[in-house]
This record gives structure tokens, C-alpha cells and sequence, in this order.
């Protein structure tokens, strides 16, 4: 049994040529030693999460909904209670953040590279040592001569709930279209790693415009700064020339063709079902009342797994727990993917107050079945001859202004299938409990461990932990925002051609924290 690509999507045609590429992909996703190949196969320490390849489901898929919008942001914003908080969740949204990073010797002194958000810094330099400071920042492109040259801007949206949004406005600043996806990036490097033509065609395709092959790949070698298991400073070669470069400006800045959060990949939520598919000490509780944590956030906090303010992660653990918890095996339906299953435009109405929902929505890639939609692209913009644009319109009743509206009534999921009857029912501790934020009560935080005691501890509210579970809001002067002289001394150069090191391999990237 082949695993699919997200959605079922098939983007060769018919020729002999194409359907050698076709064959070629199919190999490549199902690799064992990465992609889906890789994320689907069971592990002995996680028996109830099953790899479909080898024991084929018999039940229909189960669907496991959850909203669009960022909650981290709409609990950061406490915006059930003000439009002002509204509005400032939804411009937070719309914050691209920039991607820093440096390498770093792990306890088996071997290398790995380490990437962070510019406010999560001293986290990372209280969790590694306060050499971090003085080495994390952007990476550098490789001169023709081997030296390091100007920096790579990389910067990823903080839209974390598997669906990612980009805004197109004329001249004059109104919106003209908005554009959602679902599509993970794990597609598109296996894609890329078969054909770059059919990548970059592609790119053309759903964009409306040729690309220059050098702003979708590397154009040169990148290099990362970082110390080496000896304590040597100096730059490491982490991306090759002509590499896809999932970070790159007509995915981000000027467009968006996939998910760009270090969390919204397949990989991601994989990993995620199988480590919430063991039975918790927390899943005996009762029902927690009102005023506590509700019951999907204290299953995360317990298992961690995912990140705790999110609408996505905590559900899709509760859905797995309860299915587990009542004696069932569980695994991902494929085609496995997060998938746009709803998006209620039934409040959108143009300058004369007529219903336009459905006359500007387009489903642009995935399934629009009424059953089981596996939506992966969503574009929005007024109809053709219309004396309007999408900025003109009103969606219940506020003026639409950035995609974040369409995201609140958006419903995204996944599928999944279960075995019943043959979990393994072996009970885990809880790592952790859900602390609120002590200066911000609807934001949450897992709890650390007092080391003699052993007893859980909430962060008190100058905790660098914090900052993992926060928002990147330099404008608005939040918390952990960089400080511009620090960020200055942190872009100095270091003397020394890169290193070119097969040792170099990659965490679970740091903007998408799990289980911290």
C-alpha cells in the first residue's frame, strides 16, 4: 500500500514523461526514511498508534474539527470580550516572524541546529547557556569565494492552526483577495526533490505569474553560525545551493503557496496522534468545571505533546485519548493531511447588503465532497465585472480587512480510523499540569518540576519559559520583543569561510515548541 499526498492531490498529467515522475514521487513520499513513509510507521514504545500499511483499518473515518483562527493569539488578545482585542488578535496574525538560528553541540556532542523566534532568545539561552545570545541570528548566504555574505531573510507566519493566509491589496491598501492554504511543506520538498520544473510550474500555476527558479531555491550554499563540540565558533553550511527553500518570499512576503509554521506539517501532526494515543493519568478525571482547564488542554498538558494554546493540537489529542480510552487503536486516514473543511461565508455581504459568500470563494486544489472534504486551498476575491473589491464588503457585520476574519469561520480537521477493542490500556504519568499565564489568566503553560520535590511548579511571570507561548508582536512593543542594540551586537560577523559537516542534522524546530 502507497500513502497518498495530502488530499489525494495528483499534479502530473498523462504523458509517459509524467507518469515517470508520478512513479518517482510515490517512491520518494513513501520513503521509509522520511516523509509519510517515515511518519506512518508504528513505534514499540506507542503499540496504539497503527501503521495502515501494515494492518489496513475496516471503519469509516472519523472527522476531528477545530477552528482556524490562532487561539494562542485569540487568548494572548482575550478577544471574546472586546473588538478591540479582535482586531489586535487579527493584526497579530498578520505578523510575519523572522527566523534565527545557530548550531549547537547536543549531549552526544553531535550537531544540530537550533531555530527560534527573536523573543524566544533567553529561553533558548537559559535552556543551552548565554553563548546563545551572542550566537543566534539569521543565516548568511555563501559568496562565490567561500565567504559569508548578506543575510537570508527567513521569517514564517504565526498562523498555527494548519491553515495559513495571504492578503493581496492594490495600490491604494484594499483588499483585493485573500488566499488560504493547508498544504504542508513536507509535500513540496518531496516534490521538489523529483522534479524542480514541475515545482517551480506549479508555482506559476497557482500564482498567475512566472517565478525566478532562484527565489523558490537556494541560489547559493546557506550557512548557520554556531559552535562546534570543541567550543569553535564559525559558520556551518545548513542548506545546499538549489535546495528548496520552504521559507521562501512567494510563500511569505508576496504570496503564499504553502504552510509556513514550524508546527503546521505532516510530520508534525503525526507525531502528535501517535504520543497522545496512550492512555494518561489524566483521562480518569472527571469532567473539569467552568472555571478550570477544560479537558483538552489538561490532556496536553499531561501528555506533552503539541502546543497547549492552540485550538488543533489540544482537540486532536482529546479526540485520539477518547478513543483510546475506550479500548481502540487509532491511526491517521490516508490520505493523511489537515484539511479545510468548512469556511462559513454566510455573513459576508457586499456594499448594497446582498449575501456574496459562494460568488467570490474558489476551491483552488483538495475536495470539495460534501462527505468528507479534503479541501487544501481556498482563494477569495470579488466576481468578475463586479464595481467592487473584497475590501468593500462586510462580514458580519465589521468591515473586512484582513484574512483572520475568514479564519474565525473556518473549520479545519483531519480523518482518522480506529481499531476497537485492542488498545493497550498501560497507564502514563502526566509530565506536566496547565498553569494559567500570570499576567495574562486565559493563556496557558504547562507546569515545570520542583527537582526536589518532584512536585509540579508554575512559571512565575519573569519565566523565559513564557515566551515559548507567546505571540511575536514587535510592534506593539509586547513581551520579548528584541531589543535593537542587542540584535545588533548578536549580527556581527565572524571571521572564516563556512564548514561543509555531514554531522549537521535538524530538531523539531524551536518556533514550534513541543512538550516544553
Amino acid at each position: 500500500m502507497n500513502l497518498r499526498a495530502p488530499g489525494g492531490i495528483d499534479d502530473f498529467g498523462d504523458t509517459p514523461e509524467e507518469d515517470e515522475l508520478r512513479k518517482s514521487f510515490i517512491m520518494t513520499w513513501n520513503d521509509e526514511g522520511k516523509y509519510m513513509g517515515a511518519y506512518a510507521m508504528a513505534r514499540p514504545d506507542l503499540p496504539n498508534y497503527v501503521d495502515p500499511r501494515v494492518e489496513p483499518p475496516v471503519t469509516g473515518a472519523v472527522a476531528v474539527p477545530w477552528n482556524g483562527f490562532p487561539k494562542l493569539l485569540s487568548r494572548w488578545f482575550d478577544d471574546e470580550t472586546s473588538e478591540q482585542g479582535r482586531e489586535r488578535a487579527e493584526a497579530g496574525a498578520d505578523v510575519l516572524v523572522p527566523l534565527w538560528s545557530c548550531v549547537l553541540p547536543d549531549a552526544d556532542k553531535k550537531l544540530f541546529v537550533m531555530e527560534c523566534a527573536p523573543h524566544q532568545v533567553p529561553f533558548y539561552a537559559n535552556l543551552y547557556g548565554d553563548h546563545v545570545t551572542q550566537l543566534v541570528r539569521p543565516r548568511r548566504l555563501v559568496n562565490a569565494d567561500g565567504s559569508v555574505g548578506a543575510e537570508l531573510v527567513e521569517e514564517y507566519r504565526q498562523q498555527d492552526e494548519y491553515l495559513e493566509w495571504f492578503a493581496k491589496r492594490d495600490e491604494q491598501g484594499r483588499l483585493v483577495e485573500l488566499h488560504f492554504t493547508a498544504e504542508p511543506p513536507d509535500y513540496w520538498r518531496a516534490l521538489a526533490e523529483v522534479s524542480r520544473e514541475k515545482v517551480l510550474a506549479l508555482y506559476e500555476r497557482i500564482l498567475g505569474h512566472p517565478v525566478p527558479a532562484d527565489e523558490v531555491f537556494h541560489a547559493t550554499d546557506v550557512a548557520t553560525i554556531g559552535v562546534d563540540a570543541k567550543g569553535n565558533v564559525g559558520w556551518f553550511i545548513t542548506s545546499n545551493k538549489g535546495e528548496y527553500n520552504p521559507l521562501n518570499a512567494w510563500t511569505t512576503r508576496k504570496g503564499i503557496i504553502h504552510l509556513t509554521h514550524g508546527a503546521n506539517t505532516l510530520g508534525a501532526e503525526v507525531n502528535l496522534a501517535k504520543e497522545a494515543s496512550k492512555v494518561l493519568e489524566c483521562d480518569a478525571l472527571p469532567v473539569p468545571p467552568l472555571s478550570e482547564p477544560t479537558a483538552e488542554v489538561r490532556r496536553i498538558a499531561c501528555g506533552g505533546y503539541g502546543g497547549i494554546n492552540r485550538s488543533s493540537d489540544p482537540l486532536i489529542g482529546l479526540a485520539v485519548g477518547d478513543h483510546v480510552s475506550d479500548g481502540a487503536r487509532i491511526t491517521l486516514t490516508d490520505p493523511v493531511g489537515l484539511y479545510i473543511m468548512n469556511c462559513n461565508l454566510a455573513g459576508l455581504r457586499n456594499p448594497d447588503g446582498q449575501v456574496v459568500g459562494e460568488a467570490v470563494r474558489a476551491v483552488v486544489r483538495g475536495r470539495a465532497d460534501a462527505a468528507e472534504p479534503r479541501i487544501v486551498r481556498v482563494e477569495l476575491k470579488a466576481p468578475v465585472g463586479a464595481s467592487y473589491v473584497l475590501g468593500d464588503c462586510q462580514l458580519d457585520g465589521r468591515l473586512l480587512r484582513r484574512g483572520g476574519q475568514v479564519a474565525r469561520q473556518t473549520t479545519m480537521g483531519l480523518y482518522a480510523q480506529v481499531y476497537p477493542g485492542s488498545a493497550t490500556m498501560d497507564v502514563s504519568p502526566c509530565s506536566a499540569i496547565p498553569c494559567r499565564n500570570p499576567t495574562r489568566p486565559t493563556h496557558f503553560v504547562p507546569s515545570g518540576r520542583d527537582r526536589e520535590s518532584g512536585q509540579h511548579v508554575c512559571p512565575v511571570s519573569d519565566d523565559p519559559k513564557l515566551l515559548l507561548q507567546s505571540p511575536y508582536l514587535p510592534a506593539a512593543g509586547a513581551q520579548g520583543s528584541p531589543d535593537p542594540a542587542a540584535q545588533a551586537a548578536r549580527l556581527k560577523s565572524h571571521a572564516g569561510a563556512p564548514v561543509k559537516i555531514d554531522a549537521v542534522h535538524q530538531r523539531p524546530a524551536s518556533r514550534a515548541p513541543v512538550g516544553i
